[in-house]
């Protein structure tokens, strides 16, 4: 069995925890049905679809209104996490990655949580922009 180092221990716990806030987040965007892009007559069903389609093709003028929805779930799921996983997950932040290089094993753990709900929402990106469906196939080749 290969040694495991404390940082690769970390980053597995951590991005286990990324994972379970994106996979809720990403349900929850998939119920959210009235958003701006959700025309009478559009293909897409949800918040998610058209996440999705702005990551993959172009961002639309409500990009912005889109990241602060994702965020407010993001906070949400965050809240069901437990106090370690989100201290391993800002440890895997820019912020974070620099105040573990410069501390020791013992040192308090800092925290910030706009980092975190930062973190969980880039890793929301890329699961949007590999995330396909009929709908969204459909909505990119008109």
């Amino acid at each position: 069995m290969a040694s495991e180092t404390p940082a690769r221990i970390i980053a597995t716990f951590a991005d286990a925890a990324v994972e379970h806030a994106a996979k809720e987040v990403i349900r929850g965007l998939q119920r959210l049905r009235n958003t701006p892009m959700l025309g009478g007559d559009s293909v897409l069903k949800n918040t998610w679809d058209e996440i999705c389609v702005q990551v993959q093709y172009e961002e639309s003028l409500c990009w912005d209104a889109y990241n602060d929805i994702a965020r407010t779930f993001i906070d949400g799921a965050l809240h069901r996490l437990s106090p370690q996983e989100l201290h391993a997950i800002w440890l895997q932040t820019e912020a974070g990655f620099n105040w573990f290089g410069e501390h020791d094993l013992d040192a308090e753990i800092p925290f910030c949580r706009d980092d975190v709900v930062e973190h969980v929402l880039r890793a929301l990106h890329n699961h949007a922009a590999n995330w396909s469906n009929e709908r969204i196939r459909v909505y990119l080749e008109r």
